[in-house]
């Protein structure tokens, strides 16, 4: 084996090692550990594995390699012969992945109360807060900061393009079969007020702010959007809400309740 071939095992032995172990869907949502948290890296690692191997467009698998493997990119992108059998043997070691591990995440979002109200127990969602028959749910935004381009191994690009937009798709969607609606959270009066110690006013706003954690399935890619062919791309999925929770705090300690769905 001659030197370029060894580098190019190195890079497919170590450069797909981020993924987790492969796991049963069953198993580790059974003991409640099986929601991934969204980020760019694993939404990016499903939108590939939503795609058949055939349809994975080469910028899309050198995104892939870009935000996972800057140092083998920036020393051997600039071969288009290396580079390619390269990009190549990624695309087959990103069908070994299981797909199942990366179809469940949990993300969430924060919402305002009103006052509470005795006689139907509960405390109401103000009115810009409340879920009105969603049936889109924004799973991850990329916003790229100034100074970030390095993160994102820019400089091993050369003159292609410092965007990653142009390489990868930055928005991550949810649409759901039905639409959902919330609009209050339910708690009984003694709850509440521990809840009303517990928890101050936000200040600047004059309510109390809480914290929905909603846990989905992603199932395929239902459609790719473009408002133009400069702009980013969104990835639009088909899926399922599994289940929706109200928390007092961000770090999710203090459950609220279960919200129906």
């Amino acid at each position: 084996m001659n030197i370029k071939n060894a580098v190019i095992c190195l890079f497919l032995t170590f450069a797909l090692t981020f993924a987790p172990p492969p796991k049963n869907a069953h198993g580790f949502t059974e003991i409640g550990t099986g929601y991934l948290v969204t980020s760019f890296q694993s939404l990016v690692t499903t939108f590939l594995l939503s795609l058949p191997a055939d349809e994975r467009q080469a910028k899309y698998i050198d995104g892939y390699a870009r935000i996972f493997d800057c140092d083998v990119v920036e020393e051997h992108y600039r071969n288009e012969f290396e580079w390619r059998n390269i990009r190549e043997r990624i695309n087959q070691r990103i069908n070994r992945i299981q797909r199942e591990y990366f179809s469940y995440y949990e993300f969430i979002g924060s919402v305002e109360l009103d006052t509470y109200d005795f006689e139907r127990e509960v405390f109401p969602l103000h009115s810009e807060s409340q879920l009105n028959g969603v049936r889109i749910l924004s799973l991850f935004r990329l916003t790229l900061e100034v100074g970030q381009s390095r993160k994102y191994c820019a400089h091993a690009f050369g003159r292609d393009s410092f965007r990653l937009n142009t390489f990868l798709p930055t928005l991550f969607t949810l649409r759901l079969p039905s639409s959902i609606t919330v609009r209050n959270i339910p708690m009984t009066p003694d709850a509440a007020e521990h809840f009303g110690r517990t928890v101050e006013q936000d200040e600047r706003i004059g309510r109390r702010r809480i914290f929905l954690r909603f846990r989905v399935r992603l199932d395929a890619i239902a459609e790719i959007t473009a408002r133009s062919e400069s702009s980013a791309e969104n990835v639009i999925f088909n899926g399922q809400l599994l289940e929706l929770d109200a928390f007092a705090d961000r770090n999710m300690e203090y459950h609220l309740a279960k919200l129906d769905i």
